[in-house]
């Protein structure tokens, strides 16, 4: 765990030790809109941290235990823009964890993204445009969310790209005014990929023949590792600020009707984030981040081992002292 904490601060030293010029948090998400990036290549990026520790002295029968958290947001993006045509990147790792003395090390969370956007303009705020998503977690989950497996004991659950989610969305974009984007795509891919067969062979819900992760799953050894759709997306992007420019708010709701097995059940992908400026290049962030997949199931109640499983909204909140720069 002391090797996760080093990445976590060297990933802070380095995003701020590389950065060539530094904003201020309102000019780098003002930047960060696609009318006001110049022509050429604007990148930056961003680092949050939130750490906290309890520590109890000869503690009364039920007053808890001694434990620390840490983690961090790390997030980069590189635009580039030329005439009519624009390309957008941007990568984001959410990863945090809490050490109890005597108890495994256990992950709060671990989420990375990778988005590329790009687009030309046909008309007047309408551009045909092409999607992709990359999202997974980096490191390895063994039982009920531990790091290790705890001599043994504790089977891997979860690791890089088992599960990986993989979109590809040629659409259109409508582009009203500097705040919202509208994106539709009429054929849009979707695929969830658990490159491990090992963990794409276990079984999350045999009724709807669906593995722990998500991939198509019939038995123990009649599995699919890639769960391949085909689908409609509709996603909105929006940004503004608020109270004298001191509070900065982003969100996207993305939603994903899968035309090859119950289209009615919808996807949905609903990320916030509110940044309130302290001072110049550094904010505080809070994350809020909700998902609901019926192919996907999650841990209902983690009270009971193992974890009981089911289909409902997954919610993810963080919260982190954060600085913007741009390279």
């Amino acid at each position: 765990m002391k090797k996760t904490a080093f990445l976590l601060w060297a990933l802070a030293f380095a995003s701020i030790s590389f950065g060539q010029k530094v904003l201020d948090v309102k000019e780098t998400v003002a930047k960060a809109d696609l009318k006001d990036v110049k022509e050429g290549w604007h990148t930056g990026g961003g680092i949050g941290l939130n750490f906290s520790s309890l520590s109890l002295i000869n503690p009364r029968i039920g007053a808890g235990n001694d434990q620390t958290q840490y983690g961090g947001l790390l997030n980069v993006f590189a635009k580039y823009k030329k005439g009519k045509f624009f390309w957008d990147n941007k990568a984001n790792w959410l990863m945090s964890v809490v050490d109890v003395p005597g108890q495994p090390t256990t992950k709060g969370a671990d989420a990375l993204q990778i988005t590329s956007y790009m687009g030309y303009e046909i008309h007047d705020k309408w551009y045909l445009s092409i999607l992709g998503d990359l999202q997974t977690q980096l490191l390895p989950t063994y039982g009920a969310n531990f790091l290790t497996s705890v001599g043994g004991t504790q089977p891997l659950k979860a690791q890089a790209f088992a599960p990986a989610t993989l979109k590809f969305a040629p659409g259109f974009i409508y582009k009203p005014d500097g705040h919202l984007t509208l994106m539709y795509s009429p054929i849009a891919l979707k695929a969830i990929i658990v490159a491990s067969s090992a963990l794409a062979s276990i079984k999350g819900d045999s009724a709807a023949q669906l593995g722990l992760l998500g991939n198509p799953w019939r038995s123990s050894t009649n599995f699919d590792q890639v769960d391949l759709q085909i689908g409609s997306e509709l996603r909105a992007d929006y940004s503004n600020k608020f109270l004298n420019d001191k509070l900065i708010y982003t969100g996207t709701l993305d939603l994903y009707s899968n035309y090859l097995r119950n289209p009615q059940n919808i996807a949905i992908e609903f990320y916030n984030s509110f940044d309130y400026i302290i001072f110049k290049n550094f904010s505080l962030n809070f994350k809020s981040d909700w998902f609901y997949d019926d192919r996907v199931l999650v841990q209902e109640n983690l009270n009971v081992n193992p974890p009981s499983l089911g289909r409902n909204v997954f919610i993810r909140n963080a919260l982190l002292l954060k600085y913007s720069a741009v390279f």
